[in-house]
């Protein structure tokens, strides 16, 4: 049996029908997680009529309650039903009753208050007797309020201090449900009544609708009769110790505090502990006050209640009671009982009842997320057929009995089935880790069902089949908050903290837990505390989530931190797939959102993962993926790169920076971070300044500063050269990026980091050394030091004229960029001169009509704008123009951007008709390449909004005008920077086809 080790069960027989309770122990006892209270007979009648399943009166007398309560089930959820002593209502014997229920009942999730009330009959509400209204936040208030609690001021007025804190989360997140249903489809109200009635025929007679009523806008002159469907009110109940009688005192509370009804008990029982308050409406506070509508009233209030649990968590959908000590029932939960603590996951809960209700035959579901007991110890227990053999198969006698009728109803759970191999084989194979097989020993009956969890989906689908897959995420942040409470009292941190908490550990379940243990283990520890512990570092994060406390509903054999439950997983990847694992360390480098598989590594030109291994194929990476998604450790995410983008969740990243074996393994570390630096090093793009490139850039830029940020836990210096030579190139590109962004400092910072690395390994004068000095010279410009730029550019032009000649594609990039500075400093002589030579250098070298050429023209014409030479610069374009309609050489960059240009020529002359049509023929070019949306068609937009206003056509230039800048913000954050003047260029596309080529 060793090799069902790794593998837990749990069985669950359902009790036989028609058996009576007369008796319940402590241990079922502690399995109510429902208080239900009442405060008149009546009430409590409706209320225990509704319930599915009845197991009548307790007595706790001897522990110290001298109340009864009737103890019963509806749907899921046992629950303890009270009323209040007779005679005694009111605020006071509410909260005594409450705080004996809670003393009694020690793992209560939920109570509720339920009953008749007062309603309002402001036509604002709309309020009807029969009508239910529950008590919701709304403002500063919880939903209660005291209106006889508060402070006499000397000027003769009342100030209120009555209001009560909010019902649990859980509690107000099912009503948001049940509200949301009723929107869709009409209440279950008249159902569970009619069916209270049906079960009981005695109730008929006094808990029917009365046969006549008036809405109490009749007393007001409407006559009409109300709609016998009763409607559900939420909002402020008004609670304290005496009735009101008085309509215009009534009045007075309702028009300052909102307030929908009245009633006597909720304010002394909130005191005890916070819990939703659900009344019938059975009169109007008046003079006017009767009887007749109690009970019907109580009836709705109750059957409201009854469709709001289907809504909140509960234990099982089959209680666990003995009902009769001498009559023992079939059932057996075998070794771990359960977290009754435990809230949240009603979607997943749901999810997984419904397959199994649904399901023809025998119904397998898997649970599949992050995340024993043998057959023979459960065969000796329920003393089955076969155990007197000398040599019992345990595993064919528990079969046997499970397929035969004398078993009843039974669920099993395999619990931690993460092993495929352990299914079934998908071809033979003498090396298996698991020659034994459980798909054989489990029975195919409708009377059972199968229930597997499991980390991994492969295995899962080989035991349950793929579409019966349940996937586990972690809890959502309401969920997480709402398990934090059942944790942790409020005097451990406010609100706010408590939101950082779940957030800073994932909303995870275990993690929670953990995080609550120890802050509650030890007087004085506080959320805020933990916080900055947790936000130390990652050797810090890793020791508090690896604390755990004992505990004794987890397998002692298994991992009790989250953490370690984790580290499992990857321990087991590792064995499996090398790539898979190298993957996932990649991962942990990088920020933990939209880490596109690019780099990763996939379609990489150095495609290997080292000097000696073989090339990494598609379908290596593929299968490489799919393990680490089939394991949970990373979900797949919506990017903006070309193929698929993952997610990693942050405690998964912590267990693999933090593992032993990986942190012993510095070399292999530095392998990985310089394979990661390489992928990013090729993906990240250098920056030309057009729209989709500045997309990619931003969605790599938190993945580049994550992974130059990275450190091993054992120091990995000194880099190699090939490492230090990626991170002065991502240095390089993310320069550039960030300097676009208006950023200019920090991108100086960058490059000179960039320059020093490029300087000491390959030179002062390497090309790519000379690349990172050329981009501080354009930062400096930027920055105005343009003393700085100069000097820079100079300097840079010297060694390259020394190096390469003065025809080399550098060097002329270099002096038209010193152009740029002549022509920033007013030198506009000196900056045309330049310009004019650069163009005749490439007139020589390339020919007339080459593209550089044109562009060195482009300049030269922009410099001659602004010297006022429009004559020399409408010529330069028009001659452009005329050549490149005809030039296949031409891209259509380079004439858009000679007629924008051209455009502005005109503009600055007084043609404005014939910059207007320039204008209009560059925004339809743009918009048919680029789309409606791109920066360049709103920079042109507003062109054409300028020669619309000079032309008095002021209507069309104030929508031109609007439409850009109510869209500049939604397209790009930095659109100045995108669209604005760039170098010596007045387009930035033509600043990208000429620096796209400067050296890498």
């Amino acid at each position: 049996m060793s090799s069902f080790n790794t593998v837990n069960a749990h069985f669950t027989l359902a009790p036989d029908a028609g058996q009576t309770t007369v008796k319940l122990d402590m241990d079922v006892i502690k399995r109510i997680t429902v208080g239900w209270i009442c405060a008149l007979p009546h009430e409590l009648a409706a209320s225990t009529a509704m319930l599915d399943e009845d197991y009548g009166l307790i007595s706790l007398a001897e522990e110290g309650d001298d109340g009864n309560y009737r103890i019963g089930t509806i749907g899921a959820h046992m629950i303890a039903m009270r009323c209040l002593p007779s005679g005694s209502i009111g605020t006071d014997s509410a909260a005594t009753v409450g705080t004996n229920m809670k003393r009694s009942f020690q793992h209560l999730q939920f109570v509720f208050m339920v009953g008749i009330g007062a309603g309002n009959p402001n036509p604002k509400y709309d309020i009807h007797l029969g009508d239910v209204v529950v008590s919701k936040p709304t403002g500063t208030s919880g939903g209660i309020f005291q209106y006889d609690f508060g402070k006499a001021l000397p000027d003769g007025s009342f100030e209120f201090r009555g209001h009560m804190p909010a019902p649990p989360r859980a509690m107000l997140d099912a009503v948001q449900w049940l509200q949301e249903k009723h929107e869709k489809s009409p209440s279950r109200i008249p159902h569970h009544v009619e069916q209270m009635m049906r079960k009981t025929p005695t109730l008929r007679p006094k808990y029917s609708r009365p046969a006549t009523e008036f809405s109490p806008q009749s007393r007001i002159g409407n006559s009409e009769l109300v709609d016998p469907s009763p409607r559900i009110h939420y909002g402020i109940i008004a609670s304290g110790n005496k009735i009101i009688t008085d309509a215009k005192e009534r009045d007075r509370l309702c028009a300052k505090h909102e307030i929908l009804c009245f009633e006597m008990e909720a304010a002394g029982l909130m005191h005890t502990f916070p819990c939703l308050i659900v009344r019938g409406i059975s009169d109007f506070a008046d003079s006017e006050k009767n009887d007749e509508w109690q009970r019907h009233a109580a009836a709705n209030a109750a059957a409201y209640t009854k469709e709001l649990l289907a809504h909140l968590p509960g234990l099982s959908s089959s209680p666990l009671l003995n009902p009769n000590p001498a009559i023992p029932t079939k059932q057996m939960l075998m070794k771990y009982p359960r977290d009754v603590n435990f809230v949240g996951r009603e979607k997943i809960l749901l999810n997984v009842r419904r397959r199994i209700e649904s399901a023809t035959g025998s119904p397998r579901i898997a649970l599949v997320g992050l995340g024993g007991v043998g057959f023979e110890e459960l065969a000796r227990k329920l003393k089955l057929p076969g155990l007197e053999d000398p040599k019992p198969d345990y595993l064919k006698i528990f079969y046997r009995w499970l397929d035969g009728e004398s078993s009843g109803r039974w669920l099993m759970v395999l619990d931690n089935a993460n092993d495929a191999s352990f299914a079934r084989n998908r071809h033979r194979d003498a090396n298996d880790m698991h020659p034994f097989k459980i798909l054989p020993h489990l029975p195919q009956t409708s009377r059972g069902a199968i229930l597997v969890t499991s980390r991994h989906g492969d295995a899962a689908s080989a035991l349950v089949g793929p579409s019966n897959i349940v996937t586990v995420n972690p809890m959502s942040r309401l969920e997480a908050l709402q398990l934090l409470d059942q944790r942790i009292q409020r005097k451990h941190g406010s609100e706010s903290e408590r939101c950082s908490l779940v957030d800073a550990i994932g909303n995870f379940p275990l993690a929670i837990t953990q995080a609550a243990s120890y802050i509650t283990s030890m007087q004085g520890r506080t959320i805020s505390g933990y916080l900055r512990q947790f936000e130390n570092n990652e050797e810090t994060q890793s020791k508090l989530l690896e604390l755990s406390e004992y505990d004794d509903r987890r397998d002692m054999d298994l991992p009790n931190s989250v953490v370690s439950t984790i580290q499992i997983n990857i321990k087991e990847i590792k064995a499996k797939n090398r790539l898979a694992f190298s993957i996932l360390v990649r991962m942990s480098m990088f920020d933990r959102q939209k880490i596109p598989e690019a780099i990763l590594g996939r379609n990489s030109h150095k495609n290997k993962e080292g000097k000696n291994s073989s090339p990494v194929t598609d379908f290596d990476f593929e299968e490489a993926e799919r393990m680490l998604l089939g394991f949970s450790l990373v979900t797949p995410e919506t990017g903006v790169l070309p193929g698929r983008s993952f997610q990693m969740h942050t405690l998964v990243k912590i267990a693999i920076r933090t593992w032993q074996p990986w942190v012993t393994a510095a070399e292999d570390a530095q392998r990985e971070r310089c394979i990661a630096l390489r992928n990013l090093a090729e993906v990240y793009p250098w920056h030309d300044h057009d729209y989709n490139t500045q997309v990619a850039c931003r969605t790599l830029e938190p993945h580049a500063e994550m992974l130059l940020k990275y450190k091993h836990f054992r120091a990995l210096e000194p880099l190699s050269e090939e490492e230090l030579l990626y991170r002065a190139e991502i240095l390089y590109k993310r320069s550039d990026y960030i300097s676009c962004n208006g950023e200019h400092l920090k991108a100086k910072n960058l490059a000179e980091k960039s320059l020093s690395i490029r300087g000491k390994v390959l030179g002062q004068e390497h090309r790519d050394t000379l690349a990172s000095l050329h981009q501080i010279a354009l930062i400096y410009r930027k920055l105005h030091s343009l003393e700085e730029a100069e000097r820079s550019f100079l300097n840079i032009t010297k060694i390259q004229k020394r190096k390469y000649g003065l025809g080399h594609p550098d060097i002329l990039f270099s002096l038209q960029d010193l152009a740029t500075v002549y022509h920033a400093q007013g030198r506009l002589t000196l900056a045309e001169a330049l310009a004019a030579g650069l163009a005749d250098i490439n007139k020589k070298l390339l020919g007339e009509w080459h593209q550089e050429t044109s562009l060195s023209r482009i300049s030269l014409a922009y410099v001659q704008q602004d010297r006022g030479s429009t004559n020399d610069a409408e010529k330069l374009y028009t001659d452009l123009l005329g050549h490149g309609q005809d030039s296949p050489s031409y891209s259509s960059d380079v004439l858009l951007a000679c007629r924008s240009n051209l455009a502005k020529v005109y503009m600055s002359q007084g043609k404005i008709p014939e910059a207007q049509r320039l204008h209009m023929e560059v925004l339809t070019a743009e918009r048919a390449s680029l789309g409606e949306e791109h920066p360049y068609n709103l920079n042109t937009m507003a062109h054409l909004a300028i020669i619309h206003g000079a032309q008095g056509q002021m209507e069309e230039a104030e929508r031109l005008e609007s439409q850009t800048m109510g869209r500049r913000d939604d397209v790009c954050e930095t659109w100045q920077e995108f669209v604005g003047s760039e170098a010596i260029l007045s387009r930035p596309r033509i600043w990208r086809l000429r620096h796209g080529g400067v050296s890498r």
